[in-house]
């Protein structure tokens, strides 16, 4: 009886705008689709147990000061979400899924994004948790507002880590796409990823303090702050730099 030799099935690369591209659109939109409303839910219910509290002119104050800086922190990660949304499907789009090293690095980025969220929403509620008690305490509003910003430093450090992460996961994953049309692209977006990764990385110096128990260097908010002001305007960034360079 003769034996049939098989030939290996060639594991199709998948491009977004393939026919069964779809699926992925679908897949990583709702991914980070699930990410950003799950904030959104909490936020009413943070800002409902805040209003509850026992009124007075110093008390309003502060929910004043917490609500916007909830609404901030929510409006950050949002834009940081629609960043690596949107490149994240630039990836997929231009270099594919080829090798099942990239399907697992897709798989990490996109559980990153879910865990991510998650651990937000864990921070923003400890941290009304522990406002709602330093308020029934009378204890002063710059007092207060301090707490609420230092308070839980864990979770923020467990944030800008998940952050860094998933830039270098993306960073990785383009580096691993295979393009012949545009392998240029590619690589210059690997880079730009890999610094994304880099700034959040070495933002955690700011947590240094923490290790001998004192409090951190600064807020993390305005590193993010930072963050967004450089990402979204990276282009007008580079081209001021350039045209000083020619003027040289």
């Amino acid at each position: 009886m003769e034996k049939t030799e098989s030939t290996p099935i060639p594991h199709p690369i998948r491009h977004l705008s393939s026919q069964d591209g779809t699926s992925w659109v679908g897949l990583v939109d709702g991914v980070y689709a699930i990410a950003m409303t799950l904030i959104a839910i909490n936020l009413p219910e943070l800002l409902t147990s805040l209003l509850a509290l026992p009124r007075n002119d110093i008390v309003n104050q502060l929910i004043t000061r917490l609500v916007i800086y909830e609404f901030i922190a929510y409006i950050a990660t949002f834009l940081v979400l629609y960043d690596l949304w949107s490149i994240h499907r630039v990836i997929l789009k231009m270099g594919g899924l080829k090798c099942q090293a990239q399907n697992i690095l897709n798989g990490l980025a996109l559980s990153l994004s879910c865990l991510g969220a998650g651990n937000i929403i864990v921070s923003l509620k400890e941290k009304s948790a522990s406002a709602t008690e330093a308020i029934r305490k009378n204890i002063s509003v710059d007092a207060l507002f301090s707490t609420w910003v230092n308070s839980h430093a864990s979770l923020s450090f467990v944030t800008f880590i998940i952050a860094a992460a998933m830039f270098f996961t993306m960073s990785f994953m383009a580096r691993s796409s295979t393009n012949e049309s545009s392998p240029s692209e590619l690589r210059i977006l690997s880079k730009d990823l890999w610094r994304k990764g880099c700034f959040f990385f070495l933002s955690l110096i700011i947590w240094v303090p923490m290790l001998f128990g004192q409090k951190i260097l600064m807020p993390p908010a305005p590193l993010v702050i930072t963050y967004l002001v450089l990402s979204y305007n990276q282009h007008h960034i580079a081209n001021f730099f350039q045209r000083n360079r020619t003027h040289a």
